[in-house]
Order: C-alpha cells, then sequence, then structure tokens
C-alpha cells in the first residue's frame, strides 16, 4: 500500500476511446499536474486498456485495468479492495450518479470525496413536488451517499443538478466547456451558393434524420437558392442516413464526409455559411462552440440543453423542438439572408471569446478541484 494520498480518475470506456473523451483526457492530466504540487498521485482505471492516449503516456498518469463502474456485488467487493491499496481518498467520477449507496461504502474503506463531473445530455423532466420534497428532505440527510460536488458543464446543467438533482446549491460547481481559441480570418458574404454543415456523431439521438428532411423541406421554397449539406462524422447510422438521403432526392445536395481529424473539420467550417445542430440534447456541445468561432450562423433547436450557448436571435436562431416546417422556416430564412448570417456569426465568435476560452474552462476546474480536496 502506498503512503501518499491518491486521486482515482475513473474511465467509463476502454483506453482508445478517444472520440468523446479526449476532454475528459485534458481534465484527468490538470488533476494530475495539481495533485503533484502538493504530493497527492492519480491513477486512471479503465475498463479495460487498448492503446493509451499519447498525451496521458506524456503526462506519466498511472494507469490500471479495474472497471469501477460495475454494478455486481463482487466488484464492489473489488473495489474496496482497490481503494485500500491505492490509498485512494478522493474519487473523480464521470456521468454517473450523484447518489449512490457505494459512496456511503467506499467511504468506510478511506474515501473522502466523491466528484461527479456532470456531461450527461439532454433535458430531464420535471419532477413532480413530492418528489422533489422527498430528494431536497431526505436525499440529502442519508449519510455519505450524496457526491461531495458535482461539476457542470453548463448552466443549464447546473441548474438542472439542482432542481432535478436536489443537490445542495453550494455542492455545485459550474465549469463551463470551452475550446482553443484561434486566429480566423473574418466571415464574408458568400455567393449564392449556401453551404449548410453539421459535425456529429451519427446516432439518432444527434438528429441527422431530422436535418435531412428539413433540407428536403427548405428546398421546396428555395427553387432558385443552391443549398449544400455538410455531414461530417461517423456512426451506426451513417447507412441509414445516406438511404434516406437518397429516398429524399438528396443525394445531389448532401455530401457525408466521414470523420475527419479536427483540423480537417476547422478548414471546412470555414467555408460553410450556416451551422444546423439538429441534436436532441446536450450537455455543452463543444461542436457548437466550433461553429460559433468560426463565424456560422447556427441553427439549433429550442432545447434549453442545446441552444444554452447562445442567445437566441442574437448570437444564432432555434427553431420550436421536433417542428420540420419551424425548422425549414428558420433555415429558409437564413439562407436568404447573408447579412443575417453575417451578423449572427460576428456576434457568436464574441461570445465564444469571452465566454468558452479552454483557459477560462481550466482556470475554474483547477479552482473547483482544488477547494473540493481541501476542504
Amino acid at each position: 500500500m502506498t503512503a501518499t494520498k491518491n486521486t482515482l480518475l475513473i474511465a467509463n470506456f476502454d483506453s482508445g476511446v478517444g472520440y468523446a473523451w479526449a476532454l475528459i483526457e485534458d481534465f484527468w492530466i490538470a488533476i494530475d499536474k495539481e495533485n503533484k504540487k502538493i504530493n497527492r498521485g492519480s491513477i486512471i482505471c479503465y475498463p479495460s486498456i487498448s492503446t493509451v492516449a499519447p498525451k496521458i503516456v506524456a503526462a506519466k498518469i498511472a494507469t490500471s485495468i479495474h472497471d469501477f463502474n460495475n454494478k455486481s456485488a463482487t466488484q464492489i467487493i473489488k473495489n474496496i479492495q482497490f481503494i485500500l491499496r491505492n490509498n485512494i481518498d478522493t474519487l473523480y467520477i464521470t456521468d454517473q450518479k450523484k447518489r449512490s449507496y457505494k459512496y456511503g461504502l467506499y467511504r468506510l474503506f478511506g474515501v473522502k470525496k466523491v466528484i461527479v463531473h456532470d456531461h450527461s445530455p439532454g433535458r430531464r423532466k420535471d419532477q413532480n413536488k413530492i418528489i422533489a420534497t422527498v430528494k431536497k428532505t431526505f436525499a440529502n440527510a442519508i449519510p455519505g451517499i450524496t457526491c461531495n460536488a458535482a461539476f457542470a458543464v453548463s448552466p443549464y446543467i447546473a441548474k438542472r443538478l439542482h432542481e432535478i438533482n436536489a443537490l445542495p446549491v453550494e455542492s455545485i460547481y459550474e465549469i463551463t466547456n470551452g475550446i482553443k481559441l484561434r486566429h480566423t480570418q473574418p466571415k464574408k458574404l458568400s455567393s449564392d451558393a449556401v453551404r449548410i454543415v453539421s459535425v456529429a456523431r451519427l446516432t439518432p439521438y444527434k438528429g441527422i434524420d431530422f436535418s435531412l428532411h428539413v433540407i428536403a423541406k427548405a428546398l421546396q421554397q428555395l427553387p432558385s437558392k443552391t443549398l449544400h449539406y455538410y455531414v461530417i462524422g461517423d456512426g451506426p447510422e451513417l447507412n441509414s442516413l445516406k438511404e434516406l438521403t437518397r429516398y429524399l432526392g438528396l443525394s445531389e445536395v448532401v455530401t457525408f464526409t466521414g470523420k475527419l481529424d479536427h483540423l480537417n473539420v476547422i478548414e471546412k467550417l470555414k467555408t460553410c455559411d450556416i451551422a444546423f445542430h439538429p441534436s436532441k440534447g446536450e450537455a455543452m456541445s463543444l461542436a457548437i462552440l466550433e461553429y460559433m468561432q468560426s463565424e456560422l450562423a447556427i441553427l439549433t433547436s429550442d432545447n434549453p440543453s442545446v441552444c444554452s450557448a447562445f442567445e437566441a436571435n442574437k448570437e444564432g436562431i432555434t427553431y420550436q423542438e421536433n417542428n420540420i416546417l419551424d425548422a425549414a422556416e428558420k433555415l429558409t430564412m437564413l439562407s436568404l439572408d447573408s447579412e443575417l448570417r453575417l451578423r449572427l456569426g460576428q456576434k457568436a465568435r464574441k461570445k465564444v471569446i469571452s465566454h468558452y476560452s479552454d483557459s477560462l474552462m481550466m482556470e475554474k476546474f483547477i479552482m473547483a478541484y482544488s477547494k473540493v480536496i481541501s476542504a
């Protein structure tokens, strides 16, 4: 058993799943740097290890194969043994429960702090008053089962943690997602062709089937306007989306680029005019922040988990959620009004610079982590 106190950084997927975990890895590295300053250690536990990200290797963070999120009784016993063997006093968990009897058990064997970083997407149904009262009155009073801190990646998630999860306000830290700022050339008014783009993992939740129906409807209102729609990303729905594209008669209008690396995504965004983000739910979409930085006119639903990064009608446009006709009307409006697109894009970029830089995000993250572990 090591004498150094350690923070356990718990991965939910294999070490090689980098698609959605690149930002989480940055947080792990930031925690490890902070720990080293105060003579603490860090251990990442993966349920399985294939290829560890080069930046994790470079940071020299200890890694272990251990499925900490397995809920079986046998696994929980193994988790307790792991905690004892590695002198774990802090758990940093991503997108897991804010309350669990397991936290109470782990606290009996040395865990002092449980931090849950909430990136989980989507809107939650409002609870009836009785359930809400029970949660606020009793759940927080049960010793040990509630996390010490919940990190929220957007103002909407922070609100959700308090109103739906009934966490105390003082345990919620708003750490809004951010992106690396880059210099961009000012966006110019486009020619007759209007280029629309979506960047998404091609799953049903991301709503690309909805966007295809909207494109088809908008084209009925734009007989003299040339539209082209670029879908960047891959995923299990790719073939069915291509089939839907053919069915809707959009084969000449839609291009599926496949997955592109980050630099190529940025280059493609530079050539586009409108970003259409039809997702059914988000936590704090990095894709939307990249659209804003690229000065694109953004179109999303009015679902508050999706559109929270911008102010509607000032830095982007929203449509009624699930309403194809309303979305097509708003897309048509943007396609016909290049001045509006330019104005929205310029204001969106200013918002990113002032609110959503990666440096500001990390500054807030380290402050929150340091405060929690020192309390």
